[in-house]
């Protein structure tokens, strides 16, 4: 997870899907997380990615390539879910 920590008491109820560049963020608070076994190889590229973020420089990668390692993704596909019933 790379990237601007969504605001999840921000989101309209009545508008709950969202694109990601319209999701409300908190200020100031970024997220760099996740390497796992990987750290090593892809620390440069995300820290490079996060600084871009930050400052509002050219991304690095794609912007499908940047959305799919955003944290509010986790947020949208929460949110898309329709509850289950329970069924006997």
């Amino acid at each position: 997870m790379i990237g601007a920590v969504a605001d999840a008491a921000a989101i309209d109820p009545a508008r709950p899907s969202r694109p990601l560049a319209e999701m409300p963020r908190l200020p100031g608070l970024y997220l760099i997380n996740g390497f796992g076994a990987r750290g090593i190889v892809w620390s440069a590229l995300a820290g490079e990615l996060l600084a871009c973020l930050i400052t509002g420089a050219p991304l690095p990668v794609a912007a499908d390539l940047a959305g799919a390692v955003d944290p509010g993704r986790f947020l949208l596909r929460g949110r898309n879910r329709q509850p289950r019933s329970d069924r006997d």
